[in-house]
């Protein structure tokens, strides 16, 4: 067992409240945006409007990009390096700016509204990152390729006050459509293939943080963090402690090993703490 420590940008304590939410949407970044990110782990629009990009070694790189009241939404959205690209999503205009950070390319969609959740993911399996937001009042999913532009029929999937976690639930390409209910603690999975199975499934309480993270080798598995313990909850295996109140759950594959490492960020001290326990892939 190794247990990586990893020092983060210092910032004014006053900002902490801000970088927590960023975290949490970066917890639930897209299944393709997490596949890029097995050794990076990145983080954009800062109050300051820094992307910071930190590498589990001795060498760090910064980037700006973004502005403060944007939520970071990264991904693999422009041709090129094969790296995941800068983004942020900007609640005001609705307008998604993308940098890949290699090439310097640089691209903005508008695509969705205020008062929308951004959900970028990979909807058709093209090993792109689409553009897509989830409209908490209706329920419906807009998703945009980011190849071709097309636009595929608002889905409706979910109710006000759920929380999307889309990522690739089955077999199949492609994300999923999949929300939680923190009242009930239930999944529901729209599955992507073209037999469109519905599943809903309960796992989680009343408080507890999903996470999409891939537990499951290539696919994303059910998991909860629960903050009063810091306990990790992912079905298919036993209950593990990491984290402590206060923490945000940022769980992914840190190591290149196809399956993600149980991870928290701590805010007061802006520190990554990730534990790396081989489990070997689950079937």
């Amino acid at each position: 067992m190794f247990v990586h420590i990893l020092r983060w940008l210092t910032y004014p304590s006053t900002a902490a409240p801000q970088a927590a939410a960023l975290m949490r949407r970066f917890a639930m970044a897209p299944s393709s945006a997490r596949h890029w990110l097995r050794r990076i782990l990145m983080v954009a629009a800062l109050p300051v409007g820094l992307g910071v990009v930190l590498v589990p070694s001795a060498s760090a790189s910064t980037q700006q990009w973004g502005q403060q009241g944007d939520i970071p939404v990264p991904g693999r959205y422009l041709p090129g390096s094969g790296k995941v690209d800068l983004a942020v999503w900007r609640p005001g205009n609705g307008v998604w700016y993308v940098r890949n950070p290699a090439t310097g390319a640089v691209r903005t969609q508008q695509w969705g509204q205020n008062g929308d959740i951004p959900v970028p993911g990979d909807y058709n399996g093209d090993g792109r990152t689409d553009f897509a937001v989830w409209r908490p009042g209706d329920g419906l999913w807009y998703v945009m390729d980011s190849v071709t532009g097309a636009v595929r029929p608002p889905t409706q999937w979910g109710q006000n006050g759920d929380v999307p976690v889309p990522g690739q639930y089955d077999e199949w390409t492609g994300d999923d459509f999949t929300v939680w209910r923190p009242q009930t603690g239930t999944w529901y999975v729209m599955g992507s293939s073209q037999f469109g199975t519905r599943t809903a499934t309960k796992w989680g309480a009343a408080g507890d943080i999903p996470s999409a993270a891939r537990f499951n080798c290539y696919t994303s598995g059910l998991a909860v963090w629960r903050p009063s313990t810091g306990t990790w909850y992912v079905l298919g295996l036993s209950p593990t402690q990491w984290g402590q109140q206060g923490d945000v759950p940022v769980a992914a594959d840190y190591t290149g090993a196809n399956e993600a490492e149980f991870a928290v960020w701590r805010p007061g001290t802006g520190t990554w703490v990730v534990l790396d326990t081989p489990r070997g892939c689950i079937n």
